[in-house]
């Protein structure tokens, strides 16, 4: 598993300063992913579920928590066509695939202490909670992925995000970079995080937003 380092802001603020991450490392090539939406299910900070694309149903769990740098591990586990519509109009039937793939994985013997937790919530009995989030990604490689995604959440919010994915050493160097800022030299981790919102992964990011 890679560490992720990953960041948020919202659009809907009027004082939002949107960083452009390619233009501070002055980055050449960089490739324009076609706009998708995801339909995100609410679980816990541990455990992100996801219909991709309206196609493919992806599980991954938190494996590390947030080291020095703020990064942290996720580990896909399951990626499959999933048996059954799912989304937020088909609340009871989504409700029901996910525990039984919850089950499926948790038989699996891994990730057993996370995958219980996300069961849990998944099993109360208030109606399974999902967000639909339309994205335009791009993405580079320079000492380790670069991503920066534009996001609709429910087609009424906005927000944006930036991720840099690598070994630790590699997100670190990144962050490091000095980068020319409103007319001053500044450290990359700097200039991000002075303008966030909220530093952590896609699963707590819709934990907030739902």
């Amino acid at each position: 598993s890679k560490g992720e380092w990953r960041i948020f802001w919202s659009l809907d603020k009027d004082d939002v300063a949107e960083v452009d991450i390619f233009s501070l490392l002055k980055t050449r090539f960089v490739h324009k992913e076609s706009p998708r939406t995801d339909i995100y299910i609410q679980a816990t900070n541990d455990v992100g579920i996801k219909l991709r694309g309206e196609k493919e149903m992806e599980v991954k769990v938190r494996s590390g928590v947030r080291d020095e740098i703020g990064a942290e591990r996720w580990e896909k586990i399951v990626i499959e066509k999933p048996s059954c519509k799912v989304g937020p109009k088909e609340t009871e039937s989504t409700k029901q695939y996910v525990k039984d793939l919850l089950h499926r994985l948790i038989h699996q013997g891994i990730y057993r202490p996370q995958l219980e937790e996300a069961l849990a919530v998944i099993t109360t009995p208030s109606p399974i909670k999902c967000v639909n989030v339309y994205k335009i990604r791009r993405h580079t490689y320079q000492r380790c992925s670069i991503e920066q995604t534009y996001l609709e959440i429910d087609a009424s919010r906005k927000f944006f995000t930036i991720a840099i994915e690598g070994t630790q050493t590699s997100i670190q160097k990144v962050l490091d970079s000095k980068v020319e800022f409103q007319g001053t030299q500044k450290i990359l981790k700097d200039v991000l995080e002075s303008t966030k919102d909220r530093t952590c992964g896609f699963p707590e990011f819709v934990l907030q937003v739902c």
